[in-house]
């Protein structure tokens, strides 16, 4: 029997995780292992790609309590799920699931499921924190899940009646900054923050969530591949909305009835009805 002259590690027998997040802001697909991995999941073949500062999470704690069985995600400060729920959360959940492999390229195990609940970041560390499904079955409150002070509806998608072509901006970029993503533009005309919580949509399809509009100055989710942008390129922004009544009164009021569609619930009580005295009616 012989044996190899240099001895090599086989990272490809480690245990690693696969985390799939999906919602408004798009499917993200990423794995704790050092390289890309193609994964079999209910038949289907999907990628799962190494994010920029790596992936981890804690050990869920197995209890009857529901909150006990919530995870913390941990990835780079600069990851698109925190930085899509720092100053805009998406209007709905962001979904999450966890599958463990025992090897790349074996079998994978679906080991936790829930929605992401908060974002907080420590240093240059991003926290994930998500709740189990047990626990948001167990604190849901009925009617007042459907009926938010925010506007359930996708924007642009019925039931929502405005219509995306009504609300789309014609642009030039002049300058592109990835370290900060931004992108500098020509063409716009409406006020700042216009187009907060819009989306930057490009010739070939691409896509990103506008985080915050300055001036002339996007701020993205994400920055777009060189492939998909470049100064001197035309590209298209989309109205931001934030769900709000006001906006739907506002921006959209010529094709809500002035808020008329809004599909949430504004009017919220002034009183509380079950203090001691007489309510008042302002």
């Amino acid at each position: 029997m012989s044996y190899p002259s240099v001895e090599v590690s086989e990272y490809s027998a480690a245990q690693t995780f696969l985390y799939e997040f999906r919602g408004p802001s798009g499917t993200f697909r990423w794995t704790s292992a050092p390289i890309a991995i193609d994964a079999t999941i209910a038949t289907i073949s999907t990628r799962f790609l190494h994010p920029r500062g790596g992936i981890s999470h804690n050990d869920p704690t197995m209890s009857p309590q529901a909150d006990r069985g919530n995870l913390e995600i941990t990835v780079s400060h600069r990851n698109p799920i925190i930085r899509a729920h720092r100053e805009f959360p998406p209007a709905g959940d962001t979904e999450v699931t966890v599958w463990r492999q025992n090897e790349i390229g074996g079998d994978v195990f679906e080991i936790w499921s829930g929605v992401v609940i908060e974002t907080p970041i420590v240093g240059s560390t991003g926290i994930i924190r998500s709740q189990h499904w047990a626990a948001v079955v167990a604190g849901s409150e009925g009617l007042s899940e459907k009926w938010a002070p925010t506007c359930p509806f996708m924007t642009y998608q019925f039931p929502c009646p405005a219509q995306v072509a009504n609300h789309s901006t014609a642009v030039v970029v002049s300058a592109i900054d990835t370290e900060n993503f931004t992108v500098q533009v020509t063409g716009i005309t409406q006020i700042d923050h216009w187009f907060n919580a819009g989306v930057f949509s490009v010739a070939n399809g691409d896509k990103r969530f506008i985080l915050d509009h300055t001036g002339d100055v996007l701020t993205l989710l994400q920055n777009f591949p060189v492939s998909s942008l470049k100064v001197g390129d035309s590209a298209t922004l989309i109205d931001g909305d934030d769900h709000l009544y006001q906006t739907c009164r506002d921006k959209f009021g010529g094709e809500t009835g002035n808020g008329a569609a809004f599909g949430g619930n504004h009017l919220q009580a002034n009183k509380n009805v079950h203090a001691i005295g007489r309510i008042e009616v302002s």
